[in-house]
């Protein structure tokens, strides 16, 4: 069911999520934690982004997963971003939860040419304010629709979010959420551990639903993503549920975990070692075998088939395979734009 929490000022932004995946048809929760959230740095601005409700689209596609795939590759700003996300929930989640009836509710926030943001994507427009605290994203919402709505929210001098469990946080926590809201704290990352503890509270109140352990995401006034905080009060650290980071497209978060792995596997064998570089280099500079672009000289639109048409030797190649073409072509990237869902040209 999932607890997202956070709060936009103009000093800052922060957020955390739970990893808690629950199974409505066992009634119980799953123990493997499932991240929830994830950032993205574009041109004109970063982001944090985390969801309630739905954790998978079936047992082996957790909703971050696919998401960050879809949008690996894309370079476009906050707008086109949120865009993108919007048109595939839409397309792959809409379906399932209103199936279901769940509700399930995107909670994106950050920075924009140096001004805080606010953005909320759900499949329920219902949203209230409870003591100026902002409350959206109810997963037993009973005004489930078909299709996902998106739009900015007012920030101000600041806002706070709950999104999901919402009666799982009690009064005084919502209170600590309102005082909060357009103060700078005293240690830059002060907000994300009392987020922490509000979620760890929570969790004590619906234990099913919300995990204690929470990973949280701060941005700062630059725009610039923080790397993600752990909150897992004694617990080792699960690095699968840390959110993933996008850098204008690229996935260097990916890029660094398969290197590691693969420099530890060599044991010291330079040829594997300056392989394993090689296959971070690659995972870095991935795009997701799907994905539909279109040529910026031709325009012609196609898929991709291949995310490296040459990987031994030039990594800027991949194979498209063109609408009406029956053999795919090797491309330079930079001749290409990645469409989002639902987008003509």
């Amino acid at each position: 069911m999932t607890l997202v929490l956070a709060v936009v000022n103009p000093h800052g932004v922060w957020q955390t999520s739970d990893i808690r995946l629950f199974d409505a048809n066992q009634g119980k929760p799953i123990q493997d934690p499932s991240t929830k959230q994830f950032t993205f740095q574009a041109p004109d601005g970063a982001g944090t982004i985390a969801y309630t409700g739905l954790g998978r689209l079936n047992p082996d596609e957790h909703v971050s997963e696919v998401i960050f795939k879809l949008l690996r590759g894309m370079s476009g700003g906050v707008e086109s971003t949120l865009a993108a996300i919007q048109a595939f929930a839409s397309d792959r989640i809409a379906p399932i939860a209103y199936k279901h009836g769940v509700g399930h509710t995107f909670v994106a926030c950050g920075f924009k040419d140096q001004a805080p943001w606010l953005a909320s994507i759900s499949n329920d427009a219902a949203a209230l304010y409870y003591d100026r605290v902002l409350r959206v994203g109810n997963p037993k919402a009973k005004t489930i629709t078909d299709h996902f709505e998106g739009g900015f929210l007012e920030v101000g001098g600041g806002a706070s979010v709950v999104a999901g469990m919402h009666e799982s946080v009690s009064d005084v926590d919502h209170e600590i959420l309102r005082r909060i809201m357009t103060k700078r704290p005293e240690r830059p990352d002060e907000f994300l551990r009392l987020l922490a503890e509000i979620t760890r509270r929570a969790s004590k109140r619906t234990p099913k639903f919300i995990s204690q352990e929470s990973y949280g995401v701060r941005i700062n006034q630059a725009g610039r993503v923080l790397p993600s905080l752990a909150f897992t009060w004694g617990k080792p650290v699960d690095q699968t549920a840390l959110p993933r980071s996008l850098l204008w497209g690229l996935d260097p978060s990916s890029s660094v975990q398969k290197m590691s792995e693969e420099v530890e596997a060599a044991a010291g064998d330079k040829a594997k070692i300056e392989s394993a570089f090689h296959a971070g280099i690659r995972t870095f500079m991935e795009i997701s075998i799907g994905q539909r672009v279109v040529h910026n000289t031709t325009g012609r639109h196609g898929t991709v088939v291949n995310s490296f048409a040459d990987a031994d030797r030039d990594l800027n190649l991949l194979s498209v395979l063109w609408d009406g073409d029956s053999v795919a072509q090797a491309v330079n990237r930079a001749d290409i734009t990645i469409l989002f869902p639902g987008e003509k040209a």
